[in-house]
């Protein structure tokens, strides 16, 4: 509801800027005064709606409300912070029952009313991951990585979502050849922005397909020679993507 106010507010205006018409230019104003009154209405009951919102939706999902006041309670008014942080608590104990699907819609429902939330981004993320959805799980992280500082429980979920793209590799190479295996976790890195690191699962299917001694006694040495064979191969991918848009 939030954002669609906001788009249609930056229409109006842009409208505003390009009329030279006097009357029409009167009715886009009229238009921009009475969705400013609109939003002021709607930020006054916004907790209120949201909350009874959330509580319908999980009654109709068959789920009993743990936090979340009760729809037709007399209470005073709760702050925005507030609803937020209840409406989060709620899509905790959700995620908790293992109500992924109920969880999510939840979290979309607290998005049509405040765009910012990081808190539930990372319980969207957290709960995508825990339905093996790696890449739904990165985009839904993408607006807080890109954030100037990231928390450490967004880290925390980016190293999830690194280990499952390498737990995916892993059985990648299991059906398929280690360079394809390889491929595909450079790729995947690649599409979401996210730099692919080397460790050591990726070490080891690089040793499937490494010509070099495997009897080399030097553990050191040999993590070095699988580390450069890595970055050989991300080179090859990042060179092959600059062709492509070349």
């Amino acid at each position: 509801m939030s954002g669609n106010l906001q788009d249609a507010k930056a229409i109006l205006n842009n409208l505003l800027k390009n009329e030279n018409t006097p009357k029409l230019k009167r009715g886009i104003q009229k238009s921009l005064q009475d969705l400013d009154a609109e939003q002021k209405q709607y930020s006054k009951n916004r907790s209120r709606h949201l909350l009874l919102r959330c509580s319908n939706y999980a009654l109709a999902n068959n789920w009993k409300p743990q936090h979340l006041p009760k729809p037709g309670a007399k209470k005073a008014k709760i702050s925005d912070p507030k609803a937020k942080k209840l409406t989060i608590e709620e899509i905790k104990s959700i995620v908790d029952a293992g109500k992924s699907k109920v969880a999510l819609g939840m979290i979309d429902i607290l998005f049509e009313f405040y765009n910012h939330a990081p808190q539930a981004l990372q319980l969207k993320a957290k709960t995508l991951l825990d339905s093996n959805q790696i890449d739904s799980a990165i985009e839904a992280l993408q607006p807080l990585l890109t954030s100037q500082k990231s928390s450490d429980a967004t880290k925390a979920l980016l190293k999830l979502a690194r280990n499952g793209i390498t737990e995916k590799a892993k059985q990648l190479s299991e059906q398929q050849t280690a360079d394809e295996a390889i491929s595909f976790f450079i790729n995947k890195h690649l599409q979401h922005g996210i730099a692919p690191e080397f460790n050591d699962q990726i070490g080891s299917i690089l040793s499937k397909s490494s010509n070099e001694d495997t009897a080399i006694g030097d553990r050191e040495l040999r993590q070095q020679e699988l580390q450069l064979q890595f970055n050989s191969a991300l080179i090859d991918h990042l060179e092959a993507r600059l062709k492509k848009t070349a």
